[in-house]
């Protein structure tokens, strides 16, 4: 049941069909936050059902000597979180608000250990054939993804139950792109923005690439599969037209890549690509909104941290600050706002002890977006990272 379970989760894992709470305390002036929102998505139920299989194979001992849990070390990393926890919950600007968020850190943080157990941490067997399930995400988001790019819209019907939300070109704060002189939807997938749908095919692109690679060395039908999806998802990733996601995607994809093809060969698929971004790129004055926003929004982080240095303001409060109601775009200084230097500093512990390629992506993505620390999907894809292992060091 566990494996089916884990097996479904990383299938599922960009959806976001979920159930939405709104408690008083999930509105600000009267207006509603979804960040703030305490959500019961799918996802959830999954990483619960593997929690009570846990507790179940506990109870009858079945795990043995290979599932131990707690030693003296760990009690006394336990005790530390318990009395961070407390102390960022007692001074937190929302405590609600709070309390929900930290439950989400101890679900992922189970995750995380129940993977770190089930794989430990050996980078290229067990996690690249845990990440080989993602070729099915990749595809189907991939699918509607070009699909609500054509349309120019979203699908709905089926997708809807994946966690397709509804829009057009029209609809007031949607995502779009000036291209040559024309504007675009940026297609959104079941993400809630493009970045985001961008940011898990940078993540999960070349890790897939780097199984292709290391695993396809006949031309059979499941390569072949496999090789279309890698395609689609690439075509995907630049429709998403999200600036840092196709960096960060073609920097790690250029890594993956160079050992293993002729270097002229290489520099055909890598450039013409980029070539035709070019107006994206450039077209990027530094004063438009999103990097006005963005520099508003850093400052506030700051701002929020001078509040309460060591302890912060309360896990998931930053949205508080701002008018526009959204957390900083930049991992760092969120988590630096919102539990202070004490709280940083674990982070900063939590890289170290857990180090790979694939988390050096993430980092990087995290310097210009929020979504791995506040959203579902983020933090899922975090957890499966971090939990699985993947990777130390790319294949040979």
């Amino acid at each position: 049941m566990e494996t089916a379970v884990v097996n479904l989760l990383l299938i599922l894992l960009p959806t976001q069909l979920g159930l939405h709470l709104w408690p008083s305390w999930a509105f600000v002036n009267g207006i509603r936050v979804d960040y703030f929102s305490p959500t019961l998505y799918l996802t959830d139920v999954l990483i619960f059902l593997l929690f009570l299989s846990v507790i179940f194979n506990l109870a009858s001992r079945s795990f043995g000597t290979q599932f131990k849990i707690f030693n003296k070390y760990s009690i006394f990393k336990l005790l530390i979180f318990i009395g961070f926890t407390t102390l960022n919950i007692y001074w937190s600007l929302s405590s609600w608000v709070t309390l929900y968020k930290w439950l989400k850190v101890i679900e992922f943080g189970f995750l995380i250990w129940y993977l770190v157990k089930s794989y430990k941490l050996t980078p290229i067997k067990s996690g690249l054939k845990a990440i080989s399930l993602l070729y099915v995400p990749v595809f189907y988001e991939s699918i509607l993804a070009i699909w609500q790019f054509v349309n120019q819209s979203s699908i709905g019907g089926f997708w809807y139950w994946l966690g397709e939300r509804s829009f057009n070109s029209g609809t007031p704060g949607i995502a779009n792109a000036d291209v040559a002189g024309q504007l675009i939807l940026r297609p959104y997938g079941t993400f809630p923005h493009p970045n985001i749908l961008g940011g898990f095919l940078a993540v999960v692109l070349p890790l897939l690439l780097c199984l292709f690679l290391h695993n396809s060395r006949k031309l059979t039908a499941p390569a072949v599969i496999k090789g279309a999806t890698l395609l689609l998802g690439y075509s995907t990733l630049f429709l998403s037209l999200s600036r840092t996601a196709i960096l960060v995607g073609m920097a790690a994809t250029f890594v993956v890549f160079w050992p293993k093809i002729k270097k002229r060969v290489f520099l055909l698929v890598f450039l013409v690509p980029l070539i035709f971004l070019l107006p994206r790129f450039a077209a990027l004055p530094l004063e438009t909104e999103p990097i006005i926003i963005r520099e508003q929004l850093n400052s506030l982080a700051i701002e929020q941290f001078t509040h309460s240095p060591i302890w912060g303001t309360g896990l998931g409060t930053a949205p508080l600050y701002s008018i526009v109601r959204q957390p900083t775009h930049n991992i760092y200084l969120l988590l630096l706002a919102e539990t202070g230097a004490i709280g940083l500093l674990g982070f900063l512990f939590l890289i170290r002890q857990f180090w790979s390629w694939t988390l050096a992506i993430i980092l990087l993505l995290g310097l210009t977006d929020h979504y791995f620390l506040t959203l579902q999907q983020g933090q899922l894809l975090l957890a499966v990272v971090l939990g699985a292992g993947i990777m130390k060091r790319w294949p040979r």
